[in-house]
């Protein structure tokens, strides 16, 4: 993916995105590499450790949200759910 398409989809400015970009290749989590269509561009690639990472991240937040909707019944949670995916 690119730099400016990651920032896009997080809706990060630039500056915003870079620095973070910065960090996440500074401890080797995603790669950067220019475009070989356009030089200009630069495309990020997340390494082996970034995607353990990720999918540690994944089960706490699985967790996490499992915890925020108990007290929902399971037609409110899916009910909820669809409502987030409408702001989005």
């Amino acid at each position: 993916m690119s730099q400016n398409a990651l920032g896009r989809l997080t809706y990060m400015d630039p500056a915003t995105t870079m620095g973070v970009i910065q960090r996440l290749t500074a401890r080797e989590l995603v790669r950067r590499t220019p475009d070989v269509r356009d030089r200009r561009r630069m495309l990020l690639t997340i390494t082996s450790e970034g995607l353990r990472l990720v999918e540690t991240l994944e089960a706490s937040a699985h967790k996490v949200t499992s915890e925020t909707l108990k007290p929902l019944s399971e037609g409110e949670q899916q009910h909820f759910l669809e409502l987030l995916k409408r702001l989005t």
